[in-house]
């Protein structure tokens, strides 16, 4: 099984994916996972019980430019 993280790894390690932005959006809250995101070059991580729907939503669209 690949995991979330596995999945960034994959991404940002090949020249043909790694300019696509990665959006986490995830029930687990730790300090540390979010680290490992963020190193990897994730573009954002939002823990759904502190996020609005309408923020994630906000920020996809400027990051994609729509």
């Amino acid at each position: 099984m690949v995991t979330g993280l596995d999945f960034a790894k994959i991404l940002k390690s090949n020249k043909k994916w790694k300019h696509i932005p990665i959006f986490v959006v995830t029930n687990t809250a730790t300090d540390e996972k979010k680290s490992q995101y963020l190193e990897l070059g994730v573009q954002e991580y939002y823990v759904k019980a502190d996020s609005h729907l309408s923020t994630i939503i906000e920020k996809i669209s400027d990051v994609l430019g729509s």
